[in-house]
């Protein structure tokens, strides 16, 4: 199996399927995980696995992951299916809430910051913006899940009304330094700035129409892992209607041979270069039995990933992890809003500045940097008289 992955056998291909598909709608109560699943298999062996499978456990049909997790023969399958296949999946695990505060980040703040965002992204403020608003709607402050809801409205039409809607109505409202309330601040500072992002999404770009959607991004980083190793990826999707129309970042990769070429942002290295050796195909999963591989393992971490109390479930993802498949997951880590930490205080500081320079019409990013750093260099001192 090592050898085939260094030499990147043409035997075998990348089939992937997702679960919690909810497209533009991230603000979703029903399904609040979006799971991106990956696994590279022969297809002779995928058809063998789900072939045995069935026979085993009686199963008529095609293998359906949400299916499996309701009955006892159902669950052992999928154990199954983990034993074979986890040691040569990839998943990416998305709690969509926080990935909707993250997109708020790349569509609200980024516009207006975008001359220097290699900075802000290194400093970790996106991180801080995303988890502070997500810790705020756990705690259901009312600004925080209408800003949420009012952002992705603004969005999935790209209009910004619904935004500057709220933004009006919260124009006095008393707690207006609370992260969400500086949060909707910015946005009412910037709108100029927010609507030219939101035209450059127009004009039948599938990118606009798709721009909440998490598919893309699921798939490029998970082919960016397997193409530290593969050159020529073979790979095949389950129907997908964001996919479909988003192929234009993939096309450059296909037949690409040159150097490895990479990006790094915020401490992460990320693969720009992966080779495709064919356009990514699309099909359907009762004809593909590898397909039907991928249906299960993300299904099966989605249900563990609601259900956190059931052990068997739990086991589920102890063979994920055991395994080092999870990969690129979108989950809040509360660590990045605690401002009794230096990263937190800083970051914290540098959002009231900045909403501080937008309402006063100041240059946003006039030594935005040796400010910041002078701040984090006093931060121990403080930190320490508390």
């Amino acid at each position: 199996m090592l050898h085939l992955l260094k030499e990147g056998s043409m035997s075998e291909v990348i089939y992937c399927d997702e679960s919690g598909f909810s497209g533009n709608n991230l603000n979703d109560d029903g399904t609040p995980y979006f799971v991106f699943a990956g696994v590279l298999i022969d297809p002779k062996e995928a058809e063998a696995i789900v072939s045995e499978v069935k026979r085993t456990y009686r199963i008529q049909g095609e293998l359906k992951g949400a299916n499996l997790t309701k009955h006892p023969k159902g669950r052992e399958a999928i154990g199954v299916v983990l034993e074979r296949c986890a040691a040569r999946a990839k998943v990416t695990v998305a709690d969509k809430k926080f990935a909707l505060a993250g997109k708020l980040f790349e569509y609200i703040f980024e516009p207006a910051l975008s001359e220097n965002r290699r900075f802000f992204y290194d400093a970790g403020f996106h991180k801080y913006i995303a988890n502070i608003l997500y810790v705020a709607w756990r705690a259901k402050a009312e600004t925080a899940g209408m800003l949420l809801k009012a952002f992705q409205e603004s969005m999935r039409a790209l209009d910004q009304k619904p935004l500057n809607a709220l933004t009006q109505d919260f124009a006095d409202h008393a707690d207006t330094d609370s992260p969400q309330d500086l949060a909707l601040r910015f946005a009412r500072a910037n709108k100029t700035a927010i609507a030219e992002e939101m035209e450059g999404l127009g004009d039948e770009n599938p990118a606009g129409r798709w721009a909440l959607d998490l598919s893309a991004t699921c798939l490029d980083g998970m082919l960016a892992s397997w193409g530290e190793s593969i050159d020529g990826m073979r790979v095949i999707c389950d129907s997908s209607k964001p996919l479909q129309e988003m192929q234009e970042p993939f096309r450059w990769r296909i037949g690409y041979s040159g150097e490895k070429q990479y990006i790094e942002i915020g401490g992460r290295r990320k693969l720009l270069t992966y080779s495709l050796a064919e356009p990514i195909a699309f099909r359907k999963s009762h004809e593909v039995p590898g397909l039907q591989l991928a249906d299960v393992i993300a299904s099966a971490v989605s249900y563990a990933m609601r259900n956190r109390e059931d052990e068997e479930a739990n086991s589920w993802l102890k063979k994920i992890d055991a395994s080092h498949s999870i990969e690129d997951t979108i989950l809040p880590d509360f660590a990045h809003a605690d401002v009794s930490r230096k990263d937190g205080m800083a970051n914290s500081l540098l959002l009231m500045e900045l909403v501080h320079r937008a309402e006063k019409g100041k240059p946003l990013l006039s030594d935005i940097e040796s400010l910041y750093q002078r701040a984090r260099r006093e931060l121990p001192k403080i930190l320490r008289r508390k």
